[in-house]
């Protein structure tokens, strides 16, 4: 299955993302990346059209945001919709405020993406039911329906590095949807983490949320053991030897 993941948010580096990729391309599956924050899309200029161009081999469609972009995903995914392409939301903005996201969307993901993504590519290819998928959510028959949050990642070090091959990654700029290549990045500081979660409580951060979402479902607060984590150092230094 030929999975198009869209970055809604004004970030390149989008880690969660690249990490969703890298698990698809491990079980089989294609991908591409865009990156779409630039793209306006106030009609008329061309956009909806390039999109569209970008999109004609997609089977599947990811649209990840944080909520600063999700005014931007409910245009985006409603110019999208006549393609007839299953359309999937993820990130914070549906984690945290999934009544705001069913109605954009033909399925939402709350929490973490690479198991369901996978899931969902494998059931779409075959043909079966996805309704039931853990982490997912819907609207039917003008009811909200979330199904269960599946348990967090235990052991970061099973999964694969985030995906920075350029090999099928766009993004829009000068009216154009325009391949992305690693010299794109600026300069300075390589962006990458070996943990995931939070053991502060700030009540003004969604870490607070996001743990009352994750209640009894693993560890919050997970982290790579020492040796996967200098791996992934190692792989980011070489692909951005400049950085």
């Amino acid at each position: 299955m030929h999975v198009t993941m869209i970055c809604a948010d004004n970030e390149n580096w989008a880690i969660g993302l690249r990490s969703i990729s890298s698990v698809l391309k491990k079980e089989g599956h294609r991908t591409k990346l865009l990156f779409l924050a630039s793209a306006s899309l106030d009609g008329g200029n061309g956009v909806e059209k390039e999109l569209c161009n970008a999109l004609r081999d997609t089977d599947l469609i990811g649209i990840s945001s944080m909520s600063r972009a999700s005014k931007y995903v409910k245009q985006l995914s409603g110019a999208l919709k006549p393609l007839g392409i299953p359309i999937v939301w993820g990130g914070m903005h549906p984690t945290l405020f999934p009544e705001d996201c069913v109605d954009h969307a033909d399925l939402i993901c709350r929490g973490e993406g690479e198991e369901f993504m996978v899931e969902l590519a494998n059931r779409l290819s075959s043909k079966d039911d996805h309704k039931d998928l853990p982490n997912g959510g819907y609207r039917e028959n003008g009811r909200m329906i979330l199904n269960e949050i599946r348990p967090l990642i235990a052991d970061l070090d099973e999964l694969p590095i985030s995906d920075f091959s350029f090999d099928d990654e766009y993004r829009f700029a000068d009216g154009r949807v325009v391949k992305m290549q690693a010299s794109s990045f600026a300069s300075g500081n390589i962006l990458f983490s070996g943990s995931r979660g939070c053991v502060c409580n700030c009540t003004y951060c969604s870490n607070s949320q996001l743990k009352t979402i994750y209640r009894g479902k693993g560890r919050y607060v997970r982290k790579m053991t020492m040796g996967r984590f200098v791996e992934l150092a190692r792989s980011c230094r070489e692909k951005f030897p400049k950085a």
